[in-house]
C-alpha cells in the first residue's frame, strides 16, 4: 500500500469548531491484518493538530504533525517534520484548503454523466456500553453502492458493526459533512443519489467495516470480488485542558519554503516541500 506525499501530510480534513471542553482522542486503525496505524488528535476551540504514526516510519523516518489554527488574520496551516526540526505554512480557506496557489497539481476529473445509488440502512440493536464516561449505542449499518448506466464506479456491499456516542460531545468539525454530491472514481466521477433510512449513527468509538467490492477486469471485463475488513478502535478519549504549545510551532524549528535537499533518495518529506515550493512558483 503506498501514500502520496499530500495526502499523508494533509490528514486534517477540516479546522474544529469552537468547544466547551478539549479533546484528545487517540485511535487505533488496520485494513486487513496487514496493515495498521494509529492516529492522535487534539482538539481546542479554534486549534486543532493532528499526528500519524504509520508502524515506526512515519514518512521513512519523518513523523510529520498538522496543525490547523485560526487567527485575527486568517486560517492557517502548519506541517512540521518533528526529527528535521521542519515546517512548511500556508494560508487556508475555513474548510482547510491552501488558498493563493497559482495551480494545482492534479489531474481535473471529468464527469461520468453517470449516477451512482448508495443505499444506507443503519439499525440500533437496542445493546449499550460505557465507553469513556459516555454512552455508546450498537448499530449495524448496510450499504449497497449501485453505479447506473454511464458510471464509472464499481458496485459494492458492505457491514460496519460499530459503537458510536452522540456527536454532541465533538466539535462541529468532527460531525458529518452535508452536501456532498460527487464520488470520484479513477479519472472521473460520479453523481451520487443518497438513499438513507434508520438511526444515524453518531461518533464512532469502535467499528468493523466488512466490504465487498466487484470490479471488472480490463483485459476480458471478467468480475474480480475483493472482500476487505478495516477496523478503528479509539483507544484513548480525553476531555480535559491541553497544554497551548501543542498548537504551536517550536522556537527552534526551521521555516522553509519547499526546496528539496540533496538525498540520493528524497523522502516523502522532500517530495511534499518540493510541492508546496512548486505550487507557489
Amino acid at each position: 500500500m503506498t501514500f502520496s506525499p499530500l495526502a499523508l501530510a494533509s490528514c486534517l480534513l477540516l479546522p474544529a469548531a469552537a468547544s466547551a471542553t478539549d479533546l484528545k482522542i487517540v485511535t487505533r486503525h488496520s485494513v486487513s491484518p496487514r496493515f495498521s496505524y494509529t492516529s492522535t488528535e487534539y482538539l481546542s476551540g479554534p486549534h486543532s493538530r493532528q499526528e500519524i504514526d504509520i508502524g515506526s516510519d512515519n514518512m521513512k523516518g519523518h513523523h510529520v504533525v498538522n496543525i490547523y489554527t485560526k487567527t485575527d488574520s486568517g486560517n492557517r496551516r502548519f506541517v512540521l517534520d518533528l526529527e528535521g526540526h521542519e515546517y512548511v505554512t500556508y494560508e487556508t480557506d475555513q474548510y482547510g484548503v491552501m488558498v493563493g496557489s497559482r495551480r494545482v497539481p492534479i489531474v481535473p476529473l471529468k464527469s461520468s454523466g453517470g449516477t451512482l445509488d448508495i443505499w444506507i440502512e443503519s439499525t440500533d440493536t437496542g445493546e449499550r456500553q460505557e465507553m469513556f464516561g459516555h454512552t455508546a449505542r450498537h448499530i449495524i449499518t448496510r450499504e449497497r453502492r449501485v453505479p447506473g448506466a454511464g458510471a464509472c464506479s464499481s458496485p459494492s456491499e458492505s457491514e460496519t458493526d460499530g459503537w458510536y456516542i452522540d456527536y454532541a460531545v465533538l466539535p462541529e468539525a468532527k460531525r458529518p459533512l452535508r452536501g456532498v454530491n460527487f464520488l470520484a472514481a479513477g479519472n472521473c466521477r460520479d453523481k451520487i443519489e443518497f438513499h438513507r433510512s434508520g438511526v444515524q449513527p453518531g461518533f464512532p468509538m469502535k467499528v468493523t467495516i466488512r466490504q465487498t467490492q466487484h470490479l471488472r477486469e480490463q483485459v476480458d471485463a471478467s468480475e474480480k470480488v475483493h472482500n476487505i475488513t478495516s477496523t478503528s478502535e479509539v483507544i484513548e478519549f480525553t476531555e480535559a485542558p491541553l497544554d497551548p504549545a501543542l498548537f504551536q510551532v517550536p522556537a527552534d524549528f526551521r521555516q522553509i519554503k519547499g526546496d528539496s535537499s540533496s538525498m540520493d533518495k528524497p523522502s516523502l518529506w522532500e517530495e511534499f516541500k518540493t510541492w508546496v515550493a512548486d505550487i507557489f512558483r
